[in-house]
């Protein structure tokens, strides 16, 4: 059991009451995104997953080893997700914040506090089709240099597909020790810029700069 001498039993409670709300918020995640986002950034930032127990009674030694302990493997990506939302949106009341689409949230996140706080774009956000509100962003607030995320076609052979996923699996791996979980568009974005790097270092005896090499398989 968990020691409670040190611990006061507000802090016990809001554990608790985060830890619940989590599980409850899981079941209908369609409605709940945002809320389960607060509750397990709650309990993440606080460090409360140490005043709750796993099933053998023992005290959580991290906020992820809590989570997978609540949370579906599958599904943990999506409660990162919202945790990240949660931060991006927390100046944004919470009422409102529920009404914000999903598809949005990751453009409006990037803007500035005081464009958050601005009734006009969060109802945007809340209101508007994900291009449209890419393109308004993006019309009316150049300055905010705003990155948004598109599809990007790829068809691996099985062995290939089985060596992108072993790799996106190390990349997180590293990443999530360095600076906390991540997503996969991340991870192949650090995993690049690692290959980018190292073809640097072989320009010399290349004799072709990164430019070049890109524009000959191109070609």
């Amino acid at each position: 059991m968990v020691s409670t001498e040190l611990i006061s039993p507000n802090a016990i409670a809001e554990a608790e009451m985060h830890d619940e709300a989590v599980v409850e918020c899981w079941k209908n995640m369609t409605q709940n995104f945002y809320d389960i986002g607060e509750h397990a950034e709650a309990v993440y930032k606080k460090e409360l997953f140490r005043l709750l127990e796993d099933e053998n009674g023992r005290p959580f030694e991290s906020g992820d080893d809590w989570l997978a302990a609540r949370i579906p493997e599958k599904g943990r990506s999506t409660v990162y997700r919202a945790r990240k939302y949660a931060r991006e949106l927390a100046i944004i009341p919470r009422e409102e914040r529920r009404k914000v689409k999903q598809c949005n949230a990751p453009i409006l996140g990037q803007l500035s506090d005081e464009h958050k706080k601005d009734k006009n774009w969060v109802r945007a956000a809340q209101t508007l089709p994900e291009k449209e509100f890419v393109a308004k962003v993006k019309e009316e607030l150049p300055e905010q240099h705003v990155d948004t995320a598109s599809p990007m076609k790829l068809r691996p052979s099985e062995s290939q597909r089985d060596a992108l996923e072993r790799g996106i699996a190390i990349a997180q791996w590293i990443q999530k020790t360095l600076e906390g979980p991540v997503d996969r568009e991340h991870c192949i974005e650090y995993a690049m810029a690692v290959f980018r790097n190292a073809q640097c270092e072989l320009e010399n005896f290349q004799g072709k700069t990164n430019e070049e090499a890109y524009d000959s398989q191109h070609e």
